[in-house]
Formats: structure tokens, sequence, C-alpha cells
């Protein structure tokens, strides 16, 4: 049964609930059942990081199952905390070393990593990650598949995509992803990877195939989900840069929103600003100030496109992405994509 194919739940102990359970991915590989609220809180503590659990006073039960089943750097959870009515809240400082990409599977829920309440709904992905602190309310019924990822597994497939090693560790946008496209595609390849880990005979866990898996899900997943190093890696594929070069677009990954001027690259580059420049002109047919400011507004632009549903202005975005003179971003940003930024954010792009 694929992921895609999972079914209303229906209340614990009865017929339909096993139904439901039996339609979930990861069926065949339950590793722990509950009822009760503190055993839960221990158990998932001791899974991902220490936190904190409450489920709101209209929640008249819960009927926890988790499934679970591994490659080596990546675990597939299938958790379904089964409240009936209310909702569930989870809170913890953060994450701890690993990265938690969830998809959700069915009913609703809103996380928040402190940029606003992010609301996730079937068919939705969201990249937790491992720094920032979590809030996440699940209402009755919400189940969702989270692959736990190594934090440096992840950081050697993106150096390897890169084709140098990043100086800060990958930082995701706190935007809900809708499952179409690339995205789609990782879906796919995440269900059919639970498949075949929850056959009685999984093939793709052969040390000589894991590898492979892993990295191919990695890579997808850093190709579809935005985060601070998604402009570099669409460009890695073009023709290497000099060393100067990748020092200043390294650099501006990692601090492309904080307040950055000429001398910070010629600092950075350790060549001449004549130098610096040259680069920019030959490798990106641009300034290295030029190449910050469309790297900020393309950083802007995915923020506005899920900014409606966690209610973040136009103004907080821009402020965010660095841009101090809105008027001039407005203008900016009308001119980069043939928009203004409050289409983008309202989902009226032309």
């Amino acid at each position: 049964m694929t992921i895609c194919e999972a079914r209303a739940q229906c209340i614990d102990g009865t017929p339909e609930r096993c139904a439901r359970a039996a339609t979930l991915p990861l069926a065949n590989n339950r590793r722990f059942i509950s009822s009760d609220l503190g055993e839960i809180q221990s158990y998932m503590g001791a899974l991902f990081c220490p936190h904190y659990l409450a489920a709101s006073r209209d929640t008249q039960s819960v009927a926890f199952r988790h499934y679970s089943a591994s490659l080596r750097d990546v675990t597939f959870n299938v958790i379904d905390y089964g409240a009936a009515n209310g909702s569930i809240t989870v809170t913890a400082p953060n994450v701890g070393e690993y990265y938690l990409a969830q998809f959700s599977l069915r009913g609703l829920c809103e996380i928040n990593q402190g940029s606003g309440a992010i609301g996730l709904g079937p068919g939705a992905l969201f990249v937790i990650d491992p720094d920032r602190p979590l809030s996440e309310r699940m209402s009755s019924g919400y189940v969702h598949l989270t692959m736990r990822i190594r934090r440096t597994a992840l950081q050697r497939v993106l150096t390897r995509d890169l084709g140098f090693t990043p100086d800060d560790p990958v930082v995701f946008s706190p935007t809900s992803q809708p499952l179409n496209g690339a995205s789609a595609s990782l879906l796919r390849m995440v269900s059919t990877v639970c498949e075949d880990l929850d056959s009685a005979t999984p093939g793709l866990t052969q040390s000589r195939v894991v590898s492979h898996v892993e990295d191919t899900l990695l890579s997808l997943l850093l190709n579809t989900a935005p985060h601070n190093y998604s402009e570099l890696l669409g460009q890695a594929a073009s023709v290497p840069v000099p060393y100067y070069m990748r020092r200043v677009l390294n650099y501006i990954a990692g601090h492309a929103r904080e307040p950055i001027t000429l001398n910070d690259f010629v600092e950075v580059s350790g060549v001449s600003v004549r130098s610096l420049h040259a680069g920019f002109r030959n490798y990106k047919d641009t300034t290295p100030m030029g190449y910050l400011k469309a790297y900020r507004l393309d950083l802007a632009r995915r923020e506005l496109a899920a900014a409606e549903s966690s209610g973040i202005s136009v103004t907080e975005v821009a402020l965010n992405c660095g841009f101090s003179h809105l008027s001039k971003f407005a203008r900016d940003y009308r001119l980069r994509f043939g928009e203004a930024p409050s289409q983008t954010r309202s989902g009226r792009s032309c």
C-alpha cells in the first residue's frame, strides 16, 4: 500500500481501526502503541528529542501508533496520535542532530519554527530544522510520515552536489511545500522505499545499495525544499567558478539576511575589489552586490509564496531577507519577476 493510499482512520479497538492501520505505510513495522500521554512523551523524547506533549481539553482519548523502518542515516516514521476530537501539541527547544522531513498524509496541523504558524494539509511537505525551536499542533486524525535525517549525511550530500564544502549548515525555509513536480518525485521514491522496507525481504538495505538510495533521497530533498543553498545548487552544474568566488557565494548563502557590504566580500574572498568584480562579470554576468540583490529577491519570492498561510506581511518578508528600503524592494521585485510582492503573497501571480 503506497503512502498516498492511506485512508481515514477510526476509533481504536474497532475493526475499522485495524483496517485503517493496515493501510498506513510501514504497517508491518509497528514499534509502539499507547494511550498514556506521559508514556508517549517519554518514548518520543527518546526517539527524537526531549519535548513537551499536551492534549487539548476537548481531546477525549488518544490511541498512539508508531511505525518505523531504517536505511542507515535515514529513518522513516509513521506517527498517528489517534486523538479523538481535540488536538495534540508538541513543543521542543530544538530537534537535535536530525532534520525531519514531514509529509502530511491525513488531517491538518500547524507548525511554527519562529516565522509564524504554517498550516499543513494532506499532500504537503515541511522540513523541520534541528536548531530552531519547534511547536506543532496536530488536529484530530492527523497522521504524518517523517524522514529523520542525520545532519552529517545531509551535509555530505550537499557538499558533493555543490562541489565544495559549505561553511554553514543547511537551513530550510519554514514553508509548506506542495507535493507536485520534484516534490511529487520525492514522495514517490519515499513510498517505494517504505514498501520495500515493509516487505519480508527488503533489498534496499543491502550494504552496496543503501548508500546510493540515501544519497538519491537526500539529493532530491535538497533540490525540492527551499533552503539557503538552493540558488547555489541550481548553478552547481555550470562552469566551475574560481575559489575566491566560491568563498563569496558560500558567504552569501549563510549571511544573505544580514547587512553585507562590498568590503565584507573583499575580506571573505581574499582578493581585490577589481579582481572580485572581474570574476563576477566573467562568470555571473553581474556585480557582487548585484548577485546579492538577486539572491535576496529569489529568497523573498520563495517566502512570499508561502506567506499568506502564515500571516507574514510583505514588509516582514522584505526585512527578513535583507531589504531595508521597502519602496526600492518593491521596484526591484517587479523588475525581476514582473509582478508586485503583494501579488506573489496573495497567490495572484501573473
